[in-house]
């Protein structure tokens, strides 16, 4: 169940889009601002479809935070740690951009923007995903321009590559699909 916040956390209203992907895929968000960025980030992988098979950091102002994970080498990044961040520390006021990086190897970059800064509504459940459209790229795909690849390949049923394709993503891929109803639940599973 979706974790309950208190009527004078303010609630904040992002829009994540993935850029390099044409047509556009985002996702409409509620995040409370006290929310950890881990929390956050948590929340960008739900809403988006991503499995969180990989290393992932925010960027604002030349700046990058990233989680410590153990075992691997954050150290030698120089970032800063999102430990103990919240998401109101990077994002204080309405219209602040935040670029979200997923998988360090496919470098998938998201622009998160701050549209709303609302108030908590006592009878509702944060977080949420409220709206958004077309299918995130599968994990491992190759960046944008193996997705673009992949995309092509899977509108060719004569290609050379098109069975291995489409057993590769499980055979039901569709570029165009968002299932708001499944990304709902999976964002209201974060706690």
């Amino acid at each position: 169940m979706p974790e309950r916040t208190a009527p004078l956390d303010p609630i904040f209203q992002f829009k994540i889009t993935l850029q390099g992907i044409r047509p556009t895929v985002w996702r409409r968000v509620l995040i409370p601002a006290k929310f950890r960025l881990i929390k956050a980030h948590r929340i960008i992988q739900a809403a988006m479809g991503w499995k969180d098979y990989h290393l992932h950091r925010f960027e604002i102002g030349g700046q990058r935070y990233s989680y410590p994970y153990p075992g691997t080498d954050w150290e030698d990044l120089r970032d800063i740690s999102t430990r103990n961040l919240r998401a109101r520390d990077l994002w204080s006021r309405r219209g602040i951009v935040v670029e979200y990086i997923y998988d360090y190897g496919d470098h998938w970059q998201h622009t998160i923007v701050l549209a709303k800064i609302l108030p908590a509504e006592a009878d509702a459940a944060y977080p949420a995903c409220l709206a958004g459209e077309r299918a995130c790229p599968p994990e491992d795909v190759g960046g944008t321009s193996g997705y673009l690849e992949f995309r092509d390949v899977l509108r060719r049923p004569r290609h050379h590559e098109h069975a291995h394709y489409v057993a590769w993503s499980g055979g039901s891929f569709d570029p165009n699909a968002f299932d708001l109803q499944r990304a709902k639940r999976a964002v209201a599973r974060i706690r």
